[in-house]
């Protein structure tokens, strides 16, 4: 049946049990927990038997998600599938339990429907006995999901007015897996083997003499490794220097969340952080601040320096950073616009330095002449390559991406139920120790 004529068929007073759609059901769970899992598959079985049970309609697989926040729709990879297949006319009909499992998000959930109206599909929400083929269910929807949007806005302003008191009393947020300390009753207590680890990367970087890079071999030769038996990295001993809770100071409000329903959020600028000297010993020292201060003044400095030259805080600036070296003064080129010449040159003038001045666009024509004459096999390295590309869009990215996002969603989950124990004054913080 076309849209028009289903429409028809219920004014004249046909009951939409009666006719001949193709039906499918969309379910969904927000957590893995045991309970919710088995609700899926009872809702799942439910809904088979109840379309199977109607002689006139006909069964469509249905699409089932698990584990995904309502509050976004872009999350959803069955979502949009079933989106896509309604498009392609595969069903006239979706069966839902109730607004609140199709989604939270006003914008998102009217866009959907009145898309599905386009394509000629309705949607059954069960619970509210309400379907989209009658024209006042938009009116009744638009209520409905303002409720549950508010619901959302309501939660997330609780849980921000939650961080708001225990940031005023002083109490350390975040995670507890902070190397060097333990987490109780809200305050940090020095774990005392990895006290060892903070002190040696702080001594070690603040005499500069090291990088980043060659401070974790360092550590590697005086047995340091991180908690995967690997070297630390980089950013790992990066965030460690700058964290002004080795030197016994507080901060909170690193970042904020700009939208209760994308949660995205943004890193705070450091002027607007809070940060303080903590006087009640919550977060005990491990450096002195003045080694601390050395440290971070050392890693500042180069960070400018990277910026000012050939490089980045991330490694080098241009693909011929540090590749061509003069002769004359064993130094690197460095580049001034669009040529490349001698450190010492760009310091001290033309007389300084004898090498030439190069062109970077006559640089690359003379690589690519070399590199001609060493490759012999250009087209069979191409033809993997583009092989490789071509079978980039063949890995289920999605997928992962819905794994990993299961994960971040139960420790977000934890983490609200727990403040609203807290806020509402059901529990005490030895109860969440």
């Amino acid at each position: 049946m076309t849209y028009d004529e289903i429409k028809k068929a219920l004014l004249n007073g046909e009951k939409i049990y009666n006719l001949p759609l193709k039906v499918t059901y969309y379910c969904r769970v927000s957590t893995d927990s045991d309970v919710q899992l088995n609700s899926l598959e009872n809702q799942i079985n439910y809904y088979k038997d109840f379309i199977n049970s109607k002689s006139n309609w006909t069964l469509i697989d249905g699409y089932i998600e698990e584990g995904v926040t309502g509050v976004r729709v872009d999350k959803r990879i069955y979502f949009k599938k079933m989106i896509k297949d309604a498009e392609q006319g595969k069903f006239n009909l979706i069966i839902t339990k109730e607004v609140s499992r199709f989604a939270r998000d006003l914008e998102d959930s009217i866009h959907y429907i009145r898309q599905l109206k386009s394509f000629g599909v309705g949607i059954l929400f069960e619970n509210q006995n309400l379907n989209t083929f009658d024209d006042n269910s938009e009116l009744i929807l638009n209520i409905m999901f303002n409720l549950a949007q508010e619901e959302s806005r309501k939660l997330s302003n609780r849980i921000k007015f939650g961080h708001k008191e225990a940031i005023k009393k002083g109490h350390v947020l975040g995670s507890s897996n902070i190397i060097g300390y333990t987490k109780d009753k809200c305050k940090l207590v020095i774990n005392e083997d990895e006290k060892k680890l903070i002190k040696q990367i702080f001594e070690l970087y603040a005499t500069g003499k090291y990088g980043l890079y060659k401070l974790a071999k360092c550590l590697e030769e005086k047995g340091f490794y991180n908690k995967n038996g690997n070297l630390y990295d980089k950013d790992t001993l990066k965030k460690i220097i700058t964290n002004p809770k080795y030197k016994g100071y507080y901060r909170a409000h690193t970042y904020e969340v700009l939208d209760y329903r994308t949660k995205k959020r943004k890193k705070v600028e450091l002027k607007d952080q809070i940060i303080y000297k903590c006087k009640d010993n919550s977060i005990p020292p491990i450096v002195s601040e003045e080694l601390w201060n050395k440290a971070n003044e050392i890693l500042n400095e180069r960070k400018e320096k990277y910026l000012n030259n050939n490089h980045w805080s991330g490694g080098l600036k241009y693909p011929l950073s540090s590749k061509i070296i003069c002769k004359e003064h064993n130094m690197t080129f460095h580049k001034k616009k669009d040529r490349w010449s001698c450190n010492l040159y760009l310091k001290n003038g033309l007389k300084s330095c004898t090498s030439p001045i190069l062109l970077e666009k006559d640089i690359y024509i003379i690589l690519k002449k070399i590199m001609d004459k060493i490759i012999t096999n250009k087209e069979k390295i191409v033809k993997d390559l583009i092989s490789l590309y071509d079978n980039i869009g063949n890995y289920e990215y999605e997928k992962e991406l819905i794994i990993t996002e299961k994960s971040i969603k139960k420790i977000e989950d934890k983490k609200k139920i727990v403040l609203e124990l807290i806020i509402n004054k059901k529990i005490d913080y030895n109860d969440l120790k």
